[in-house]
């Protein structure tokens, strides 16, 4: 019988120096990103509690306590009723605009009552071809 020979595999061989020195690396990252942490957030991550000094007296003099200011959304039906308050003050002034001013407001319109005004200035054959011309135009 022959012999089987068995495949050699390289020993893989750890280098100790590049352990050593990758764990150094992560833990002074990790170190330095909560030191990074605490200075941003103004927060103490040690677990070391920070506390008042108390009076004896039980009295601080001095101090001012203001109230923290408080935000209020309002409410839909708030929001509906204001919405309705504002439609009905558009349809007040929508109901006192001049219909007389907003028609002559425009060049276009002007034109247009202009030349119906100078209608009657014209003669009556003259008046109707007029007058269908502007009809047919509209």
């Amino acid at each position: 019988m022959q012999k089987i020979q068995k495949a050699e595999f390289a020993a893989e061989k750890w280098d100790k120096k590049k352990i050593v020195l990758t764990i150094l690396v992560a833990a002074a990252l990790i170190i330095g990103g909560l030191q990074l942490k605490s200075y941003v957030l103004g927060e103490n991550t040690w677990g070391e509690v920070s506390q008042a000094p108390e009076s004896s007296s039980g009295d601080v003099k001095g101090l001012n306590l203001t109230p923290t200011p408080t935000i209020s959304i309002p409410s839909a039906q708030e929001i509906g009723q204001g919405l309705g308050q504002n439609i009905n003050s558009i349809k007040q002034e929508i109901n006192t605009i001049n219909v007389a001013d907003l028609a002559t407001s425009s060049p276009q319109v002007k034109k247009i009552l202009d030349d119906i005004k100078a209608l009657p200035s014209y003669p009556a054959s003259q008046a109707k071809e007029i007058c269908l011309n502007f009809c047919s135009g509209l």
